[in-house]
């Protein structure tokens, strides 16, 4: 398909997704694209892959993208128009007459692609042609033709004159409403960015400055080129089963002042103790008013030394945890989990690993001393201090039954 939607200024465009051809086989997408002069396009339902085999221009009236609480990757890049456009397309010479209605206008020829004009008409002859999108890609020495089709005339018009002229800058990205919108593709419009709600996830890269407002979140593991002022939200995400953090990179400025740094687990493991650059940056100005996330004995440098830089990152430090005695999984809470390992294991002679197998005085042995150790420090330590809950049932049972062991054993 050659289809192309023009999204001008007031424009709405709401769709689960867009696609060319079928929408899988890149031979049948043909050279579609989706131009945005300023209007807004909608997501109505959550999608990974939103627009496929087909490009996505942003002139210089900039974008407008709403998830309206929707989750969508843009995998294609929202790219900038390049070399020359369709400046103007202007009657030469007989207007025609006797036109029903307005002809199309199809324009051919030349380097580039996704010229659009539309044609007006009043009293019978054409009085004006508008170039609705200029495309993108053609050189200067292109011969480019507007043909009109149709229209009903007695007499058709005279074919106009097509004028090129070379691109100054591309618009920017407003992202709009709710949810996450994932941009993935080497994105090279050049427009500021503005975050205004949800989280713009950058997994890709952008080459503008980017801007968070206060009510807005940004994430990724991409690279921006331009500044970032953050004024709401900096999620990071970490895998504690695969000890791995996301990390974005920053080329220019990075402003945190009154922002909120905000870190999420996506695994159930504990993360192991290390250094974890989340953010790089080419300088960086204030630091988060919050954080959140960070767990009992965390730390986050503002002044790490990054890949051969010399204070150009922030990173996550997690320390080696000193062991809470009966803590045999290293979650920081001495609970139930804890007490039926102790259990599983009881009675049995442990190497290297008894701490996480139930053996907490290191004499090589899951026994009744190790229930008292466990019994002693019941709580949860995630917060620094001890929180002590009540234990369940089961709880209750297991570490009664621990300990009659320890009173039977020392009667004897």
């Amino acid at each position: 398909s050659d289809g192309v939607v023009n999204l001008a200024t007031g424009g709405v465009l709401t769709a689960p997704l867009i696609y060319s051809g079928d929408g899988v086989t890149e031979a049948m997408a043909g050279n579609a694209s989706l131009n945005f002069h300023g209007g807004t396009l909608v997501t109505n339902a959550d999608q990974a892959d939103y627009l496929r085999l087909m490009d996505a221009y942003v002139y210089s009236e900039g974008a407008k993208i709403d998830t309206a609480g929707h989750d969508v990757t843009i995998n294609r890049a929202l790219l900038a128009p390049g070399g020359y456009g369709v400046q103007s397309i202007e009657l030469d010479g007989f207007n025609g007459f006797g036109y029903q209605g307005a002809p199309a206008v199809r324009i051919t020829g030349g380097s580039g692609t996704g010229a659009t004009a539309v044609a007006t008409v009043a009293n019978g002859e054409i009085t004006g042609i508008t170039a609705t999108n200029p495309g993108s890609g053609y050189l200067p020495g292109d011969e480019v033709t507007a043909t009109l089709w149709g229209g009903g005339a007695e007499l058709a018009a005279d074919p106009p004159v097509v004028t090129l002229d070379a691109y100054a800058t591309s618009g920017g990205l407003q992202k709009l409403g709710l949810g996450t919108l994932t941009l993935a593709g080497a994105n090279t419009y050049t427009g500021p960015t503005s975050v205004e709600a949800g989280c713009l996830d950058i997994d890709g890269s952008i080459t503008s400055d980017v801007t968070v407002a206060a009510t807005a979140s940004v994430s990724g593991s991409g690279t921006i080129t331009g500044n970032v002022d953050l004024n709401g939200v900096f999620d990071v995400a970490y895998d504690s089963d695969n000890d791995t953090v996301e990390l974005l990179t920053i080329i220019g400025e990075l402003d945190l002042t009154g922002s909120t740094l905000r870190l999420a687990d996506r695994g159930m493991g504990t993360l192991a103790a290390g250094e974890y650059v989340l953010a790089a940056y080419g300088s960086l100005v204030g630091i988060p008013a919050t954080t959140l996330g960070l767990l009992s004995g965390w730390s986050l440098d503002y002044a790490y030394d990054y890949d051969g830089g010399t204070d150009n990152s922030i990173a996550l430090i997690v320390p080696g945890v000193a062991s809470i005695p009966g803590d045999t999984n290293g979650d920081r809470r001495v609970d139930a989990t804890d007490a039926r390992k102790l259990a599983e294991n009881w009675g049995n002679s442990v190497g290297a690993e008894g701490f996480a197998k139930g053996d907490f005085n290191g004499d090589g042995l899951v026994n009744a001393l190790d229930a008292s150790i466990l019994a002693a420090n019941w709580g949860d330590y995630t917060g620094g201090e001890s929180t002590t809950p009540v234990p369940e049932p089961s709880s209750i049972i297991l570490l009664t039954t621990c300990l009659a062991m320890l009173f039977v054993r020392r009667r004897r």
